[in-house]
């Protein structure tokens, strides 16, 4: 069980050092959508997506996570 002393502990990590980003999918988008909701790890499918355009795009080497 975890205590409450670490329950907040991660919670104050959380508020201080992650940041959040909201995408509205619309009707014309199902199709993007029903392709997102069936990977297993969307944040991770969807970072990787994003680190292979900024490679792509930067003319740079592959990008690493963190």
């Amino acid at each position: 069980m975890i205590s409450e002393a670490s329950k907040r502990a991660k919670a104050k990590y959380a508020k201080e050092k992650t940041k959040r980003v909201v995408v509205a999918f619309y009707p014309p988008d199902a199709k993007i959508l029903a392709w997102v909701n069936q990977q297993p790890n969307k944040a991770g499918y969807i970072k990787d997506l994003i680190r292979q355009d900024m490679a792509k795009n930067a003319g740079g080497g592959a990008l690493q996570r963190g």
